[in-house]
């Protein structure tokens, strides 16, 4: 492998689009899971790999206390 990164590092989200795209990602997630707004997972839900019911690069814990990632 030669292109691996051993250790995080940390920038600021400006300076890349592809941290941008992770960023938004991830509060699109946070919004609808900590304030039940879906308003921007529904904006990038169907981006992700799906096979069947089988929702792929999203993890969700199907517990009593959580959400339903599949719809």
């Amino acid at each position: 492998m030669k292109h691996l990164i051993e250790t995080a590092f940390f920038f600021d989200s400006a300076a890349s689009r592809i941290m941008q795209l992770a960023d938004f990602a991830a509060y699109a997630v946070f919004r609808w899971y900590e304030a039940n707004d879906d308003t921007y997972l529904k904006a990038i839900l169907r981006k992700f790999d799906k096979q069947g019911n089988k929702l792929h690069g999203l993890k969700c814990y199907p517990l009593a206390s959580t959400k339903d990632c599949t719809s």
